[in-house]
Formats: structure tokens, C-alpha cells, sequence
């Protein structure tokens, strides 16, 4: 049909409920825009830059009386 389902529904007449956790799934076909272990995964590569790039700046280069550090 022609229609769009209401947010949070999917499938056929609109019928089936979607599972996304808060976010609007795709009308005809119930996926989800973002999966959840994709957005796990997400956070855990960027938290583990993050603790890599602070590591790197508390541990290397910071000799204060080296002159290459002025």
C-alpha cells in the first residue's frame, strides 16, 4: 500500500512491532538503523582511542628539561 506506518511499526497492515531500542525502524522491512552490537562496538573503539591518545600525550614527550619539547 501507499501508507507509512506509525513509528514503531512495521510490516504488513502495520502490524508487527519494532525492536529498535527508541529508534524508528524501516517501515516495510522492520530493520533497525543502527543495530545494537554495531553501537556497542562504536562506543568501545572510540573509548579505546580516546584512553590510547591520553596515555600517548601523559607518558611520551613529556620531559619538561628536554630541550626538543620547547
Amino acid at each position: 500500500c501507499n501508507l507509512t506506518c506509525l513509528s514503531g511499526f512495521y510490516g504488513l497492515n502495520c502490524s508487527t512491532p519494532c525492536h529498535c531500542l527508541g529508534a524508528a525502524c524501516d517501515s516495510v522491512t522492520g530493520d533497525c538503523p543502527f543495530s545494537q552490537s554495531g553501537v556497542v562496538i562504536a562506543v568501545v573503539v572510540v573509548s579505546l582511542f580516546i584512553l590510547l591518545c591520553i596515555l600517548c600525550c601523559c607518558c611520551c614527550g613529556n620531559d619538561k628539561n628536554d630541550p626538543k619539547n620547547r
